[in-house]
């Protein structure tokens, strides 16, 4: 089941595949609005330079799976600090919400928070512990696709609507 939705409406799609050709077939060739979606490679094929933003609540939800799977000490470590930072940039986004502040406030405001998370992934993207290189690789692969909410007003953190 595909959910397609924007301010004007919602879309439900049934389809066999998981693949960007259901994309396509909805969105068209290319599509100028943007994505907000899990970390599915599927959105990256389609939307290969489009404006984007990866649900955080989909990338919460691995960090403490990944943290409860007490896999090994640098699973511990850099979920445990990933999460206390993404805590930190989401006290700003409700302070943001809620106090009107502008989108050059809060990206000011959460520069040392990106560059701390940008730091923990730089350093366990060579973790001997495979499912947190894994994490780290994916998070710097897809740094772009991370912060467009602090940019972008129109724009939520989650793909939770």
């Amino acid at each position: 089941m595909w959910v397609f939705i924007s301010s004007l409406a919602v879309f439900f799609q049934v389809a066999s595949s998981r693949a960007s050709k259901v994309l396509k077939s909805v969105l068209g060739e290319s599509f100028l609005g943007i994505i907000i979606s899990d970390d599915h490679s599927a959105y990256s094929a389609y939307h290969k330079n489009g404006p984007r933003q990866l649900c955080w609540a989909h990338l919460i939800r691995k960090l403490k799976a990944l943290k409860e799977s007490q896999s090994s000490p640098h699973a511990h470590l850099f979920t445990k600090n990933l999460l206390k930072e993404i805590g930190k940039l989401f006290t700003y986004w409700y302070a943001f919400k809620q106090f009107r502040l502008s989108h050059e406030e809060l990206w000011q405001a959460t520069t040392l928070i990106r560059a701390r998370i940008k730091r923990y992934c730089l350093h366990y993207k060579n973790s001997p512990d495979l499912s947190v290189r894994t994490r780290a690789k994916k998070l710097l692969k897809n740094w772009d696709y991370l912060f467009t909410f602090l940019r972008c007003r129109e724009v939520e953190p989650t793909n939770n609507t």
